[in-house]
Formats: C-alpha cells, sequence, structure tokens
C-alpha cells in the first residue's frame, strides 16, 4: 500500500469515526526512508476527539496499531495536528 493509498484508507476509517459535524482535514505531508506523515488540520473545540492526554482520542488508539510490529506497514505513520483555535470567531 503506497502512501495516497493509505491516505483514502485514512479519510474513509476518520469518516465512518468522527462525527459529522465535526470538521477536520487530513493530507498527506511526506515520506522519507523511515515514515510516511500526514498532518491533520481541525477546530479548537474537536482536538480532544483526535487526540488527547487521556488516550481516548482516535488517533490514541490508531497510531499505535498502524505502527505495532505486527503491522504491514514498514515505516512509521505519522499524524501531525494543526489547530485552528479561533475558528468562529
Amino acid at each position: 500500500m503506497n502512501s495516497i493509498e493509505l491516505l483514502e484508507s485514512l479519510k474513509e476509517l476518520l469518516s465512518d469515526l468522527v462525527p459529522k459535524d465535526c470538521k477536520y482535514f487530513l493530507d498527506f505531508k511526506f515520506e522519507d526512508n523511515e515514515s510516511i506523515q500526514f498532518v491533520l488540520v481541525t477546530f479548537d473545540a474537536s482536538v480532544s476527539l483526535f487526540v488527547n492526554n487521556s488516550n481516548t482520542g482516535i488517533l490514541n488508539h490508531i497510531l499505535p496499531i498502524l505502527n505495532s510490529r505486527i503491522s504491514k506497514f514498514k515505516k512509521e505513520i505519522v499524524i501531525d495536528i494543526e489547530v485552528f483555535e479561533n475558528y468562529g470567531k
């Protein structure tokens, strides 16, 4: 699976998991010899849905699975989160 196919799979997975009223954008960032990196842009009200300190966010669960020893991906999968803090103000 190449990085574009992985991006499409992640988008499909998130569309099934994330509430319809939550606004976010996921895109490919870059790929090197060790990792495939993506960026997820969301708004401050939704960021805890994706990642949080209590490890209940969606990415808190997805990334360890994608990067586990039994994963079929040979490279580390990284999803950076960027937050728009003043949305709607």
